[in-house]
């Protein structure tokens, strides 16, 4: 991609990481409910109400698009002193930003914590953030956000306990913050044949420190980055297509309050969850093209979402707490359907079509 005339590092690093990613988008949930709503919970990631042009993830993935597709035009002398120190500038600047969205290592510490047996957290590195205090240590209130350093750490501690270690030892191999940090403060310089950082040090392959990088290899580190992440937005795009056989069924969800859980999808992605109660409560979030929408569910910014059940029985019956004592229960139709879902058991999945 970005080394001229070679595509070796970005094609044989995107085969790899695909085979390193797969277990974390493999996990057999089909079996239990609740599982399969932390799994989607992954994919989804349920927050508020966005509109279409509120996700960073698509701003992301348009800025690479612009900078690669930039970086492939006829960079003519005249309008460019040096072309291949621009393509290496935007090569820097892709990297750099690759390396902050925030929507990876959420995602990726989200499936190593379902896989462990913790739920999903829509905030997993909140709690690293660093305190801005006053002169006399007062705190504010506010957070610096965790670095991609300390987000690495975390993520190798659940990568350890999940049995998959490989994944954050790609990450750290291929994240190297002085070159992050040299870029977003301008403390480089670049000529025809290396990166010099004023600060910081580059590992190079041959075992010694060093503030010069020869350009091919970051060009190489660009490439290998590049190939993780695309590979990671390939899984997610492929588990997202991969759970089409859900289509159209409810599932017990909690066998205390008898709650069914529907996933809900966009163009076979799955893209959301309708849960119904037997109180005629429902809730929903669904993440699409068109921005997100949230009703009845809240977040919780270190694991688990606060799913609104409505209001509790005055004398509640045996089949729920939700259902008052000789009264049915009563689970509303979906928007667009006028056949409600019926509780079946403790296991069968409810045909809604």
């Amino acid at each position: 991609m970005w080394t001229p005339g070679l595509d070796g590092p970005f094609d044989v690093g995107f085969t790899q990481y695909l085979a390193l990613l797969a277990p974390l988008f493999e996990p057999n949930h089909d079996a239990d409910a609740g599982q399969l709503f932390e799994f989607v919970c992954c994919l989804v990631h349920p927050a508020g109400m966005e509109s279409r042009d509120e996700n960073p993830l698509f701003e992301t993935t348009a800025l690479i698009d612009d900078l690669i597709a930039f970086s492939r035009q006829n960079l003519e002398a005249d309008d460019f002193g040096h072309p291949e120190r621009t393509r290496a500038r935007l090569a820097l600047l892709a990297y750099c930003h690759l390396t902050e969205v925030d929507f990876f290592y959420t995602l990726l510490v989200n499936l190593l914590r379902v896989r462990f047996g913790e739920q999903w957290a829509f905030a997993p590195f909140a709690d690293l953030g660093r305190p801005i205090k006053t002169r006399k240590g007062i705190d504010q209130g506010k957070r610096v956000p965790a670095s991609p350093n300390k987000k690495i750490e975390r993520l190798h501690e659940y990568a350890t306990k999940a049995g998959l270690p490989e994944v954050s030892v790609a990450l750290r191999e291929i994240y190297i913050s002085d070159v992050r940090t040299a870029v977003f403060h301008a403390d480089y310089a670049l000529s025809d044949s290396e990166f010099h950082m004023v600060k910081g040090y580059y590992p190079s392959p041959k075992g010694y420190l060093t503030r010069d990088m020869p350009i091919p290899e970051l060009l190489g580190l660009v490439d290998r980055s590049f190939a993780f992440y695309y590979a990671l937005l390939n899984r997610y795009q492929l588990a997202r297509g991969k759970l089409t056989h859900l289509k159209n069924k409810a599932f017990p969800f909690d066998l205390r309050l008898k709650g069914l859980i529907e996933f809900l999808f966009e163009d076979d992605l799955v893209c959301g969850f309708r849960v119904y109660w037997p109180n005629q409560q429902q809730a929903q979030f669904t993440r699409t093209t068109n921005g997100s929408h949230a009703l009845n569910v809240r977040p919780e910014l270190q694991g688990g979402l606060n799913i609104n059940v409505g209001i509790y029985a005055t004398n509640p019956g045996a089949f729920s707490p939700l259902v008052e004592n000789g009264q049915p229960p009563v689970y509303t139709p979906a928007p667009g359907r006028t056949m409600p879902p019926w509780w079946p058991g403790d296991s069968e999945p409810v045909n809604l079509e």
